[in-house]
């Protein structure tokens, strides 16, 4: 039932928009999601804003969004505006199995692990090209970008710009067009270590650093004050 008030949801906010979807994948296997829902202005016709078009959706459902830990804001623009849902998971396999919006794009967009890799891929035909009247809604373009910590094993995005792996959809797309990625769990681990064990590092340096600031100045005003002393006793002898 939940899943059914989610779809006509988003079958209202997201007729003939496009879809930029920004997932990060960190060194500690932690997720972070950024998914911008851009829709034309004219949606928006019978309401005081576009803003308070998408508003009075979002509000309404706000519970059902909130049960999978997203968050969003809306954004107005002259003619385009979007609606911004981000959300942070605490590792790879929950983040891709339990979107909300991977079933939009493929029937599902599976995560799967082993003793040695990460696979995602998707299964099913890609949504976005078929004919509007067979779409949950009508996606008219989508631009998946997954950055990763570092290179993946394999991969069949369209384009890999250092570690940013982007695929993208319109009509004109395939339908049999997949997404698919391997991570090598060894090297994520060793990448992990070696970036925990740096920051471990740098927080003893600025601990010492942080110390010496204090204790140099200390230092030194105690050595110029037993300099000084000294020669006002010698002085004082003296005279």
């Amino acid at each position: 039932m939940k899943k059914n008030i989610l779809f006509l949801l988003l079958l209202i906010i997201l007729t003939g928009c496009s879809v930029n979807a920004d997932i990060k994948i960190n060194y500690d296997y932690t997720v972070d999601e950024k998914i911008d829902v851009l829709f034309d202005n004219k949606l928006a016709v019978n309401f005081s804003s576009p803003k308070s078009y998408a508003k009075s959706y979002l509000d309404y459902y706000n519970s059902i969004i909130k049960l999978k830990d997203y968050k969003y804001s809306i954004e107005e623009k002259n003619d385009i505006s979007y609606v911004t849902f981000t959300k942070k998971s605490e590792s790879i396999c929950d983040s891709i199995n339990y979107s909300l919006f991977a079933i939009y794009l493929y029937d599902r967009i599976e995560c799967t692990e082993n003793k040695n890799f990460i696979e995602i891929k998707s299964v099913g035909k890609q949504k976005v090209s078929v004919p509007s009247n067979e779409k949950k809604f009508n996606v008219e373009s989508l631009e998946l970008k997954v950055q990763l910590p570092l290179p993946a094993e394999e991969n069949n995005a369209d384009l890999v710009n250092d570690n940013v792996y982007i695929w993208n959809y319109d009509k004109e797309s395939l339908s049999n067009k997949s997404l698919y990625l391997k991570l090598d769990k060894t090297k994520l681990k060793n990448n992990k270590d070696n970036i925990e064990e740096k920051i471990k590092k740098d927080k003893i340096n600025n601990k010492i650093f942080t110390i010496l600031c204090f204790v140099l100045p200390i230092i030194i005003i105690c050595i110029i004050g037993a300099i000084l002393f000294k020669k006002y006793k010698n002085n004082k002898i003296d005279y």
